[in-house]
């Protein structure tokens, strides 16, 4: 598998160019079933980068490559594949900050979870929580690749829990969810629809200073499995009074893609509903919790779509 791992991260990583302690944080609302499927201190002020300069997107990069590589390889090892809905996350953290993801898990199905961090992390570790707080699997080792391969015994909803235990500062890290019979992505279709993230944030970037998303315990990126017709809410999101700039990219599949800002009562705030392969939504919000809703609206089969959360600076 270290091979495999290596060669399936080492092409992704060419193609790229290189919410509180309690269980909650952000969250999704899968499609519906159909046929059986193949704390941390608050982030201090920085100084703004330059218009036109898209810092954040390499260890973006970085982080994704690792990730989703080692997640091909286990795709081609075993009956596992990514899970439908929401299947790879990404956000920023902090030495010793943690970040959630709360899902449905359903008995006996095998999952794996896959972290890791951008080039300044190096320490990763990855825990699965039940309802009542109590750890079912982790991986600890004292290195930034973690894995945690778990088949829960009674289906409900479950926490992934990814820390940065260790690194030189602020690390990109990300999070990758595959279970069994779930789908299998093409290289060439996980990296067109990252790429397609990397164009907008630098175009957002010519226009104004913008950074990930950041905030504890919340992701900025969230990368999804949707067939077309499909609809996956993320729950959950806490964002500040400020303005955010949402991107919805997709693969070479996807046709039609639509993108909703919601309040916490699912009432629409802003949407993007034009017939493109590219949704964007600008919103300036004020500070309280949000949902995303993603759509794919028309595609030639199953599509990877990508969004991003973007603050202005």
């Amino acid at each position: 598998m270290p091979s495999a791992h290596l060669s399936a991260r080492g092409t992704l990583a060419a193609a790229l160019g290189l919410c509180t302690l309690a269980l909650s944080g952000c969250h999704y609302q899968p499609p519906p079933p159909e046929a059986p499927m193949p704390a941390a201190a608050p982030t201090p002020a920085e100084a703004p980068p330059a218009p036109g300069e898209f810092r954040p997107g390499v260890p973006m990069a970085a982080a994704i490559a690792r990730v989703l590589g080692g997640a091909v390889a286990a795709e081609r090892k075993t009956n596992l594949g990514f899970d439908r809905g929401v299947t790879f996350m990404g956000a920023l953290l902090r030495p010793k900050a943690f970040i959630n993801w709360r899902m449905q898990m359903e008995a006996g199905t095998r999952y794996a979870f896959l972290g890791g961090g951008d080039d300044g992390a190096s320490d990763v570790d990855l825990a699965v929580i039940d309802a009542n707080g109590q750890t079912l699997a982790r991986d600890q080792l004292a290195d930034a690749k973690p894995v945690v391969d778990f088949t829960p015994r009674q289906t409900g909803v479950h926490v992934v829990r990814m820390t940065l235990a260790q690194a030189s500062g602020p690390a990109f890290c990300a999070l990758a969810v595959l279970r069994q019979g779930g789908f299998t992505v093409p290289v060439k279709n996980l990296t067109a629809s990252l790429q397609k993230i990397m164009a907008a944030g630098r175009l957002a970037s010519q226009r104004a200073a913008v950074r990930f998303h950041e905030e504890p315990n919340q992701w900025a990126l969230f990368g999804a499995v949707l067939r077309p017709g499909d609809t996956t809410t993320i729950s959950g999101l806490h964002l500040e009074g400020r303005q955010h700039v949402f991107v919805l990219a997709g693969d070479a599949n996807a046709k039609v893609l639509d993108l909703s800002l919601l309040d916490a009562r699912g009432s629409l705030v802003k949407k993007d509903d034009k017939p493109d392969q590219v949704a964007v939504v600008v919103a300036r919000t004020v500070d309280g919790s949000y949902q995303v809703a993603i759509t794919n609206v028309e595609s030639t089969g199953p599509a990877l779509v990508t969004a991003v959360i973007l603050d202005v600076l």
